[in-house]
């Protein structure tokens, strides 16, 4: 599997962010688009936040997908 720059680009985005204790990490409500659906379901698993929340929804890494993220 090749990954695009921008694939990549997203992968380090995430790093850069401080995940909470479960692994989880918020994703804004203007990023939401741009992170969720561009990378491949067995990196991200991704959930969209409720209504009431200021995040668009949270994603976290799969173990395939820390592992990808690390070598980059």
């Amino acid at each position: 599997m090749a990954l695009t720059e921008k694939q990549r680009d997203i992968l380090r985005l995430i790093q850069r962010s401080k995940p909470e204790d479960d692994g989880w990490y918020h994703v804004s409500k203007i990023l939401w688009p741009i992170v969720n659906g561009v990378l491949p379901p067995d990196l991200l698993e991704a959930k969209v936040a409720d209504e009431a929340s200021d995040s668009g929804g949270f994603i976290r890494f799969t173990d395939r997908g820390r592992a990808v993220s690390d070598y980059l």
